[in-house]
C-alpha cells in the first residue's frame, strides 16, 4: 500500500510540475526529454540536460523549426565529453511523440 501511495504521489507531482512549466509567463513550447538505455541514471540525466540546454536546439524550437540534427549534435557533444564510453549507434530519437 505504501509503494502504491508513493507511486501515485510521484505521478501527481510530475503532473503538477508540468502544469507549472506550461503555465509559465511567456511559455510557448515545452520539452519532455526522456533518455533510456544509458549506462547509468547519472549519464542519462547528463545527456538529457545537454539536449534541453542546447542553444541551437532552443533557437530551432522557438522558431518552430526543430530538427533532429540539433538533437544529435547536442547528444554527440555531450557523449564525447563523458568519462565513460557510451555507444549511441543504436540510438533512436522521437519528436512530437513519434
Amino acid at each position: 500500500a505504501e509503494a502504491e501511495f508513493e507511486a501515485a504521489l510521484g505521478r501527481i507531482c510530475e503532473r503538477l510540475a508540468a502544469d507549472v512549466v506550461r503555465n509559465g509567463e511567456g511559455v510557448r513550447h515545452v520539452l519532455d526529454v526522456r533518455v533510456r538505455g544509458a549506462p547509468s541514471a547519472g549519464i542519462a540525466r547528463t545527456i538529457g540536460k545537454a539536449v534541453v540546454n542546447s542553444n541551437l536546439l532552443k533557437c530551432a524550437i522557438a522558431g518552430n523549426d526543430p530538427n533532429v540534427g540539433r538533437i544529435v549534435a547536442a547528444i554527440g557533444s555531450c557523449v564525447g565529453k563523458l568519462p565513460t564510453a557510451v555507444d549511441v549507434g543504436a540510438a533512436t530519437i522521437a519528436m512530437g511523440g513519434r
